[in-house]
């Protein structure tokens, strides 16, 4: 870190806090406004942790990849700024580099430059980079600042279903010590983890709550153009969990129980007719994550993974028959792979330790919940449309997530969004399990 950094980082820190400050009026109750500046703060030091760990122990990486074409951008502000807009309408990939802008071309990096997903999160660290000073560290608190956005988001959706939970709901959604080092730094899984903390308050005030203004849609549209590009699957997940709680809120709001029964088989029907829509919009702009180029995504994502990998640090999920009938068939080892490993003794030392020591915890709190009243909360689940979402989601980013990563590195990365959401439906499930518990023992409070 360079001595002009050392200085701005902190009246950086000060400035982007007063930005923040103005999401805390959000809150529905006082106990949500506890957190708040704690949780930003904790933003903050992990995005600039990450930025020194890959910096003088890794000596580079991903992070600094993306930090290298956002200089770029600055170097165009400073030297020709009229050549910016061009810059930043150049999307990568397969798109010729327009011929005014070719001798940046030099400078970019460039298997990122050739991948559009990693192009364009460069140009978003490029567009903070122009208000950085051309500093990495201030750069990512930026970042940071995102990252904390969607998170807030996230947190006051769950909580003010639960505002007794708040406390909890608070560490697990906006602490995780994994989840805030993953998602606070210049990477794709920082605009992923916002993107989907934002998604999952719009669905609860927009569809649920109803309470609609313009800001919100174009927010909305915004995160679903940057989960569409950096990570479709994602999106994927989020559409398909957030017709689930959309549907079964519908239901639950049914009063006859045979108009209830009788609409759970037609609301699976849209909901499963719905999610191929989706996936055909998605599949006709990201050819990649089209059904009929499915497989060889997933193949060609397992190879380099378990490539880049160190020695020890891959997985597999074993020969598998390519079809959606062969998927099914690991779907459940998929899971687990993405929830629960790495084990202890499979992370070694570093980073990878912190997300074990989170997986042991994890484990723990399923292996109690198991133990306590497993077929309790499947009805848990059933009644409460928001536990729902947040299995749903889950379960299908951790099966995305294990089938595709086959290296524990990329693993604790990309299981960032789902970590919060499973959490919180763990909390949630124990907090009604013991109520149903307290109701079965003493009849007369029903």
């Amino acid at each position: 870190m360079e001595t002009y950094e050392i200085l701005l980082v902190p009246i950086y820190i000060a400035f982007l806090t007063a930005i923040a400050s103005t999401l805390k009026k959000k809150a529905s109750f006082k106990d949500q406004e506890n957190y708040f500046y704690l949780a930003l703060l904790t933003k903050f030091f992990f995005a600039i942790m990450a930025g020194l760990i890959y910096k003088y122990v890794y000596l580079g990486g991903d992070t600094y990849n993306f930090y290298q074409i956002a200089q770029v951008y600055y170097k165009c502000f400073t030297n020709e700024p009229k050549l910016l807009w061009e810059m930043f309408m150049y999307e990568g990939g397969n798109q010729a580099i327009p011929k005014s802008i070719d001798h940046y071309n030099i400078y970019f990096y460039s298997w990122y430059r050739a991948e559009t997903s990693a192009f364009f999160t460069s140009k978003i660290a490029g567009f903070f980079n122009l208000f950085s000073f051309n500093s990495y560290f201030i750069c990512s608190l930026f970042f940071a600042l995102i990252a904390f956005w969607g998170n807030w988001h996230l947190y006051l959706a769950i909580s003010s279903y639960y505002p007794k939970l708040s406390k909890t709901l608070a560490f697990i959604i906006m602490l995780m010590p994994s989840v805030c080092f993953w998602s606070s730094g210049i990477f794709k899984d920082t605009i992923t983890f916002a993107c989907v903390g934002y998604l999952t308050y719009f669905m609860d005030t927009f569809f649920i709550r109803k309470k609609r203004t313009l800001l919100d849609i174009i927010t909305a549209l915004v995160c679903i153009y940057f989960l569409n590009i950096i990570k479709a699957y994602v999106l994927v997940c989020v559409a398909g969990a957030s017709l689930f709680w959309y549907s079964y809120n519908l239901r639950k709001n049914v009063k006859s129980a045979f108009l209830k029964n009788a609409l759970t088989p037609i609301l699976l029907f849209v909901i499963v007719f719905a999610l191929f829509q989706v996936l055909n919009v998605i599949g006709e702009n990201q050819k990649k994550y089209s059904v009929e180029n499915m497989f060889n995504t997933i193949e060609t994502s397992q190879k380099w993974h378990a490539h880049v990998s160190q020695e020890g640090k891959s997985y597999s999920l074993g020969a598998y028959d390519q079809s959606f009938l062969g998927l099914l068939a690991i779907m459940p080892e998929a899971i687990f792979v993405a929830i629960f490993r790495p084990f202890i003794w499979e992370s070694g030392l570093g980073l990878m330790l912190l997300s074990a020591i989170e997986n042991l915890f994890i484990s723990y709190l399923v292996i109690q919940l198991a133990l306590r009243n497993f077929r309790a909360f499947f009805r848990i689940i059933s009644r409460d449309p928001i536990l729902l979402y947040c299995v749903i989601f889950t379960l299908t980013l951790a099966f995305m997530v294990g089938v595709s990563s086959y290296n524990f590195g990329a693993l604790t990365r990309y299981r960032v969004s789902f970590v919060p959401l499973l959490l919180s439906a763990i909390i949630i499930a124990r907090k009604n399990i013991s109520a149903m518990d307290i109701l079965e023992e003493n009849p007369s409070n029903k």
